[in-house]
């Protein structure tokens, strides 16, 4: 894992493995500017950091690479896609998930008059499970009461939306490292918070002259001093910052998932000849863990549906 930061201080042209050196510079100025300007005060920050940097930019070049290709949706897909009808519960729900899209609407003003037909972005959605009694075809023979597990997606959001493609998964790969930055600001906070909690109880546990409070308020200062030396200086905010970017999948995760389902969202046995496959990315960001694809959608019936609705308004 840590070879190509041995071969970038050997000083090897091929040691970014494909990223470019004005990437890891213009990433490594983000890092400073999302986290604590400061840093820029320390002698050497740019080669402190550049390492972890580079570790954290191919992780998430990895993560992102690793979602499908584009899904085609439209209303049409809807009827004759079965992966499409999954996703949605109507046509009526996927036109509002396109059309409320502040993002999508954004991008719809700005690609006026262009001669682009379609839009991408990454659909993130909650993926929920309940059984319920069904019935299963054997053979000849129809059982019933047969308990099937049922997939299906609720609280749809698309985001990062482009003109292409590539264009989503640049800005998805640029979303991920952000979301490493945040981590820094909440360990930051946490950090502050308890320091705070801790200078209070102090201030309760000197007031209090009986012998208990003293041994607590000695044990007390020792976990306060340990506290506050953690980030004394620059130095250590420093470090901290590199400690996240070192492991960015304790932060920001993916994993490529299948299912095997009916057009009534049942789900089957992966492999099995019934039913279709519908495969997604389980994106894991902090505690939030939601499914995404990647999709693509055409503009005119954003527009259509948009101005549909604008009459609707007018009339009312």
């Amino acid at each position: 894992m840590f070879a190509f930061i041995h071969q970038w201080f050997a000083g090897s042209t091929s040691d970014l493995d494909g990223l470019s050196g004005q990437e890891v510079e213009r990433a490594i100025e983000t890092a400073v500017d999302q986290t604590d300007a400061r840093l820029r005060l320390l002698s050497g920050y740019q080669r402190k950091l550049r390492p972890a940097v580079v570790e954290a930019l191919l992780h998430v070049r990895e993560l992102v690479h690793q979602i499908p290709g584009a899904v085609e949706i439209n209303r049409s897909s809807y009827a004759r896609d079965p992966m499409v009808h999954n996703l949605f519960g109507s046509v009526k729900q996927l036109e509002q998930v396109f059309c409320n899209s502040a993002e999508a609407q954004e991008f719809n003003k700005k690609s006026w008059g262009s001669d682009g037909e379609h839009l991408y972005g990454l659909l993130l959605m909650s993926l929920n499970q309940k059984t319920r009694p069904g019935f299963v075809l054997k053979g000849d023979m129809v059982q019933g009461d047969v308990m099937q597990n049922i997939v299906y997606f609720s609280d749809h959001n698309l985001v990062k939306v482009a003109a292409s493609e590539d264009e989503v998964r640049t800005m998805l790969r640029e979303r991920a490292f952000e979301a490493m930055l945040r981590e820094f600001g909440l360990r930051v906070s946490e950090q502050k918070m308890r320091t705070s909690e801790l200078k209070r109880e102090q201030t309760r546990l000197r007031r209090d002259s009986s012998q208990v409070a003293k041994v607590q308020l000695e044990e007390l200062e020792r976990d306060l001093a340990a506290l506050e030396a953690n980030l004394a200086h620059m130095d250590d905010y420093l470090d901290l910052l590199v400690e996240v970017l070192t492991n960015p999948d304790e932060h920001c995760g993916l994993e490529h998932r299948e299912l095997q389902l009916d057009r009534n969202g049942v789900q089957l046995d992966v492999g099995s000849q019934d039913g279709h496959l519908l495969p997604y990315a389980e994106i894991t960001v902090g505690e939030l863990v939601r499914a995404g694809m990647l999709v693509r959608y055409p503009l005119g019936e954003l527009t259509e549906v948009d101005h549909l609705q604008e009459l609707y308004r007018v009339t009312i």
